[in-house]
């Protein structure tokens, strides 16, 4: 009887991890060659999504959910540039993407954050497009679609995007001192 007792909390404690996940997917799209990030622009996004309370959409339908456009929650742009030169990658944070942007020799990036309440606020989705040489990708972390969560937040997921953007085998970053 008593190990079957833990077995069952162990089974459960796995399950909750299951459910309380936050996946980060990158998506490539175009060709499969390698892309190359240089001179990196972050645009600084002054709005967060609002969903409906307790709505937990999949990436592809997010906006379908959106409620309101809010004033930005955190600073997503900050911690980005931040997270980027823990790995010696210099950004500049800027407002509208400038006049004399050059896609071949500047690298351009964008992002979204939705968010939802349940007992407290937390981030549902975060969308970062990257535009580089004519070429666009996004990674975005997506918190589980069942509503249980471990209330993702940009300081948690942020470091887990950029790193899957650092390892990934399409991707190299080029450092050029802004």
């Amino acid at each position: 009887m008593k190990l079957s007792k833990q077995l069952f909390v162990v089974i459960s404690f796995l399950a909750m991890i299951g459910i309380y996940s936050c996946s980060t997917k990158l998506y490539l799209s175009g060709d499969k060659e390698r892309v190359e990030l240089n001179n990196i622009l972050i645009i600084k996004n002054p709005n967060s999504y609002k969903m409906g309370l307790g709505k937990c959409p999949k990436y592809e339908y997010v906006d379908r959910y959106v409620r309101d456009t809010i004033p930005a929650k955190r600073p997503i742009a900050d911690l980005l540039s931040k997270e980027l030169l823990k790995y010696g990658i210099e950004s500049k944070i800027i407002e509208t993407i400038p006049e004399d942007y050059n896609s071949k020799t500047q690298t351009i990036i964008s992002y979204k954050d939705y968010w939802t309440n349940d007992f407290k606020n937390y981030m549902h989705i975060l969308v970062m497009t990257i535009k580089t040489n004519s070429k666009e990708f996004k990674i975005i972390s997506e918190g589980n679609t069942k509503g249980f969560h471990n209330y993702p937040n940009p300081e948690k997921q942020i470091p887990i995007m950029i790193k899957k953007i650092i390892e990934s085998q399409e991707i190299t970053v080029h450092n050029t001192p802004l």
